[in-house]
């Protein structure tokens, strides 16, 4: 068994890869130089406490799993095991640097980072100066482990986040902003692009950005590059196989590790502290072999490291054989199959060569069948479930297969959604099965399988995106959204008319709530321009997606265009669903319209063919539509009525969505009416299932009312809370219309606590705002409205009042925001 190695070995490592002195770290970490050299020499191999521990390990900046490492070998617990059992403030105080609040996305460590230390702190201290930099190296030079190593170090250095977005699946550079956005949470609205919105988002925010392998989308190089200049807080760190050739750029090449230098004589305590050697090791050990460095197999394990160079894929691949082929084989076998590329295949790029040899040499390794499922894997982009992986690879055993292929370190089993398996290729092992599925005259094949798979998936899920297990499916095909994609590109591309359609028409309700609002209408409108033809029903279908997709990007007249011609398709058809369903649609762009009569006529038009078809979802989203719409009109008392009835046929169908939706209205329609403590039962209710969905849009929807029913009841400061509560959100969400009543709400407050100068620029960047998104204030908010204005006004003379509002117009939104947010004193 293999047991953590002593406290002199890891803590002098420690120093060494940090190029730290015994007394430079004595005096930084302020522990007696006499007692650290006690250590060194192990003459003190497990210190009673772990004070003096932890001070040495924040002063070399050990990060939280190096840390451990450290406290292991000296017989302690865990950072997480300690940092669950401190109460004290002094023990709260000595771990505070791995108590880490940052928000971010960094996938978790499975395997210890080795090695490298001087160069992750070289790179940590150039991130501290520079805004881009990008670490450059060959497929497998381990770009991305160092550069999620130093993004773990910084977390502590960047309070609004550290973001990882990973670029391998995608192959179009347009879709590099979307990822980002993702990854962010940010989504498009108020017509403005989506670059737009990110810059917005990221203006006054210290956050890095981790892009992931950069080189297949260069072209979107200049486009990420605009993202800095406005956000004074932004860096971006890249990895790439080439250089982005920026002029922010600052280029790091990233070496392979250190191998033993040849024909230099080393001692075994020396060889343990190689790069190579300690990587080789460390995964052997991890990959279940019994084994450590000897003077038996040193000589083995060297010419292993020399042979392969020092790249870290390549060692990782080989220590996963170790349980399985003796040393000195696998050497004769190694150094073979590099010799025959090195000297029979010079015109591949330089960074292919050991790679391949090692790839070469692991895919020899296996059977028939594990290598004809390993290339047919490299169809799946981002991964794939066991299912599919047995319906697009099938004639096999696949489960066996995939078992052998992760024991052998070709594919990663991760967990994903809802605690299902997933299987993984790194994207330079998924090039190299590539070539070999290419090779094999099946590609064809597994591309008919792999589009036949997803665009049933696409359809399975169609009917969940309507229902109860809405967000179970929206998980579901966010994380099969490249392979989707993959097969939209690919059917687009052969001018497939039907598979783009089909997988547009079923997939556009996730588009739409989980903000790919461009990348969807764009699919959308590309597979209607397609010649050939499908189905008049799900053509009618993907009419409604992309008119959809229009209309909440603010392009009316393009949905109204793309809605009607889904209203002609259902009437030729006499699809009476289909004509109900557009008729709501229809009613949709005369509410964005602010044209109330006719989205009234049109949502009553759309309750009675439903009805007549006694189609009771359909007539529930027609009775949400009369709500609000009648609410915006004025006519409260019609409004109540039709909310009622919605709630009641809501909680029929379990529709937590829709009843939380109308309680909103309802609230509304109460505090329109002046009865607060109605309006407040209603949206107790509301926000309570709102939170059950995770629904962000609705919660800081329904908490900017709240905030309304606290100011008008003179409650200023829990107003303010509430008010700069649902402004994050909607500044998270780029919900503009949140952010215009948030800004008004706390300018309300800031007049009613006496501070009318604050109050009227907060007043005049709502004013501004709303002219911008083309929404002027609903007739039944008009009163209410007008009474703020007049509060603030009452306290100002005319000359102030005016330079304070016409101030306040001429604020940058993200200024506005700021101010609002800042604490009303």
């Amino acid at each position: 068994m293999c047991t953590d190695p002593p406290l002199a070995d890891i803590l002098g490592q420690f120093m060494k890869d940090r190029r730290s002195s015994l007394r430079g770290l004595a005096r930084e970490a302020d522990v007696p130089a006499q007692t650290i050299h006690h250590w060194l020499r192990g003459r003190v191999k497990h210190p009673h406490t772990f004070d003096q521990l932890l001070k040495v390990a924040a002063a070399l900046r050990l990060s939280k799993s190096e840390a451990t490492q450290l406290l292991h070998s000296a017989g302690h617990k865990s950072i997480d095991e300690l940092l669950a059992q401190a109460t004290s403030p002094a023990e709260l105080a000595l771990l505070k640097p791995w108590r880490i609040t940052t928000p971010h996305n960094l996938p978790s460590e499975v395997t210890s980072f080795v090695g490298r230390g001087a160069l992750l702190d070289a790179l940590v201290r150039l991130l501290e100066k520079a805004r881009l930099v990008t670490l450059t190296g060959r497929g497998g030079s381990g770009k991305t482990r160092l550069a999620l190593q130093i993004a773990t170090k910084l977390l502590p250095s960047f309070p609004d986040g550290i973001f990882f977005v990973p670029l391998a699946p995608l192959s179009d550079p347009e879709l590099v902003i979307p990822a980002i956005a993702q990854s962010l949470g940010v989504t498009t609205s108020g017509g403005l692009s989506l670059s737009e919105r990110l810059q917005d988002y990221l203006r006054h925010k210290q956050i890095l950005l981790v892009l992931d392998n950069f080189e297949k989308v260069m072209a979107a190089g200049p486009t990420v590059a605009q993202l800095l200049p406005p956000a004074a807080g932004l860096k971006l760190l890249v990895t790439s196989q080439v250089p982005l050739q920026l002029y922010a750029e600052h280029i790091f090449a990233v070496p392979s590790l250190e191998v033993p230098a040849a024909k230099t004589a080393l001692t075994l305590k020396e060889l343990a502290c190689n790069e190579a050697v300690r990587l080789f090791l460390d995964r052997a050990q991890a990959a279940g072999a019994d084994i450590a460095l000897t003077e038996a197999n040193l000589t083995a394990i060297v010419a292993l490291c020399r042979q392969l160079e020092g790249l870290p894929l390549s060692i990782e691949l080989a220590a996963a054989r170790v349980p399985l082929i003796l040393l000195p084989l696998m050497v004769e076998q190694m150094h073979a199959r590099l010799d025959l590329l090195v000297h029979g295949a010079l015109d591949l790029p330089e960074r292919h060569q050991s790679l391949r040899g090692t790839l070469d040499w692991s895919y020899n390794l296996l059977d028939q069948a594990e290598q004809l499922l390993f290339r047919r894997l490299a169809i799946f982009v981002g991964g794939c479930s066991l299912d599919a992986a047995a319906a697009v690879c099938g004639g096999m055993p696949v489960r066996a297969g995939l078992t052998s292929l992760v024991q052998k370190s070709l594919v990663q089993q991760v967990t994903g959604m809802h605690g299902t398996p997933r299987f993984m290729l790194l994207e330079t092992i998924r090039e190299y099965a590539w070539e070999h599925l290419e090779a094999s005259r099946e590609l064809d094949l597994i591309r008919q399988h792999h589009a036949h798979f997803y665009l049933a998936f696409a359809e399975a899920a169609a009917p969940g995106l309507r229902d109860s297990w809405q967000t179970r499916w929206l998980d579901r095909l966010d994380q099969d959204h490249d392979n989707l994609r993959a097969v939209l590109q690919r059917a687009t591309a052969t001018a497939d008319a039907e598979t783009a359609i089909r997988i547009g028409a079923a997939i556009w309700p996730f588009w739409h709530v989980r903000g790919h609002w461009s990348e969807g209408r764009q699919q959308l409108e590309a597979a209607l321009a397609l010649p050939g033809s499908t189905s008049e029903r799900i053509r009618a279908e993907a009419l409604t997606g992309a008119a959809t997709l229009a209309l909440v990007q603010y392009d009316r007249t393009r949905a109204h265009s793309l809605f009607k011609q889904s209203y002609e398709l259902s009437m030729k058809m006499d699809d009476r669903h289909g004509v109900a369903e557009a008729t709501y649609n229809l009613g949709w762009v005369a509410q964005s319209e602010r044209d109330h009569a006719r989205a009234i006529d049109l949502y009553q038009e759309s309750f009675e063919q439903f009805h007549t078809l006694v189609h009771q979802p359909g007539m529930l989203v027609s009775l949400v539509g009369l709500t609000w719409t009648t609410m915006f009109e004025g006519q409260l008392d019609q409004a109540r009525s039709y909310g009622e009835a919605g709630v009641a046929l809501g909680r029929e169908l379990g529709d937590k969505g829709a009843i939380a939706s109308i309680l909103n209205v309802l609230g509304l329609v109460s505090l329109y009416q002046g009865d607060y403590t109605r309006a407040s039962t209603y949206y107790a209710g509301g926000l309570a299932l709102y939170r059950a969905l995770h629904h962000s849009g609705g919660i800081s929807a329904i908490l900017m009312n709240q905030g309304f029913v606290a100011l008008f009841e003179g409650r200023y400061h829990e107003a303010a809370v509430l008010y700069r509560e649902s402004l994050s959100i909607g500044c998270d969400l780029h919900d503009q219309l949140v952010i215009n009543y948030t800004l008004d709400g706390l300018g309300g407050v800031a007049g009613a606590l006496g501070q009318p100068v604050r109050a009227a620029r907060l007043g005049g960047a709502a004013e501004a705002l709303r002219e911008r998104i083309g929404t002027p204030i609903p007739e039944a908010e008009q009163a209410n409205h007008d009474a703020i204005v007049a509060t603030i006004r009452a306290q100002l003379d005319e000359h102030t009042w005016t330079a304070a509002w016409s101030a306040g117009r001429a604020l940058p939104l993200a200024d506005a925001i700021a101010e609002a947010l800042s604490e009303v004193k």
